[in-house]
């Protein structure tokens, strides 16, 4: 994708833009593309790709989930602001993977 930095799909998201079954291989294609594929878990945490090949499983934060609503958007927002604060993919995931963790405890897309 000429112009694409960073893709931040989820899995399954990631499965239908490759055509692959598996999240990894699908996440190292995405990244051949773009730079950075960062492909969220859910509840799992989250895949990133850089240049081809994953380079790190980032761990789930902890949560009691009540409404997934949201946690797409959080983490998506607190991954930018994290790369934009200097970040790298790994550190800015993680930083998404806690503001996802946030919003799936809390019912309804704002606190």
């Amino acid at each position: 994708a000429k112009g694409v930095e960073t893709l931040l799909p989820n899995a399954d998201e990631a499965r239908l833009l490759t055509g692959l079954t598996s999240v990894a291989d699908a996440a190292a294609a995405l990244s051949r593309r773009a730079g950075v594929a960062v492909v969220t878990l859910g509840g799992d945490g989250a895949l990133v790709a850089e240049a081809g090949t994953v380079t790190a499983r980032v761990p789930p934060v902890p949560a009691r989930a009540v409404d997934s609503t949201g946690a797409g958007d959080a983490f998506t927002g607190a991954f930018l602001a994290a790369r934009l604060a200097g970040a790298d993919p790994v550190a800015a995931a993680a930083a998404g993977c806690g503001a996802g963790a946030r919003a799936v405890a809390t019912v309804g897309g704002r606190p």
